[in-house]
């Protein structure tokens, strides 16, 4: 048999394994066993992580909803809200919930005051949370009415600029109520 001359096949093979570990520390990205080893090493590394980061986003994004919803008093727990949205048909996903919840927490509560089932749990829930304590006698549904939005149902202290109460009067200072009488203060009850 005649021989033949392979050239630069085999150099040109491990210059290509060369550059793929060209950024790796020490012998790993010099000699050409071990960088053979670490590329197969950092290809199965890559190939595991990819479907880790899909879990652990997941996880960060549940983990940033919870803290939203406990926060802002909304539900005692992430699964009963993600409940709720899903018998309201309100199909947002755990992204879009998460990055709401970190960025604008007016319309994160706006989705939730909606979503919300009123169901025995909620009049009277087993562990009240925050602003639903009834410390001096104020039942929940006292506490809602009288902080109660005419078009979301979220306390106006929730919402940045419109300040109204339920009559449509509006809160720029003169803190004017029903009959004509203005609150010095600064505050509307």
């Amino acid at each position: 048999m005649t021989r033949i001359r392979r050239g630069y096949i085999a150099r040109r093979r491990r210059t290509k394994i060369r550059l793929f570990a060209s950024t790796f520390r020490g012998a790993h990205s010099r000699l050409t066993r071990t960088t053979f080893q670490q590329k197969m090493r950092a290809l199965v590394s890559a190939h595991r992580d990819r479907g880790r980061q899909k879990r652990n986003f997941r996880r960060l994004w549940i983990t940033r909803i919870n803290a939203g919803i406990r926060e802002n008093d909304l539900y005692n727990s992430y699964n009963r809200s993600i409940h709720d949205m899903y018998k309201r048909k309100r199909l947002i996903n755990r992204k879009m919930l998460a990055q709401i919840a970190v960025l604008s927490i007016n319309s994160f509560y706006g989705i939730y005051s909606n979503s919300r089932i009123i169901d025995d749990y909620r009049v009277a829930p087993k562990y009240p949370v925050a602003p639903f304590r009834s410390i001096s006698g104020v039942t929940l549904e006292e506490y809602l009415e009288k902080y109660r939005m005419h078009d979301y149902d979220i306390p106006f202290f929730y919402h940045k600029g419109r300040n109204t109460d339920k009559g449509g009067n509006t809160d720029k200072g003169g803190n004017t109520d029903k009959g004509g009488n203005t609150d010095k203060g600064g505050n509307t009850p």
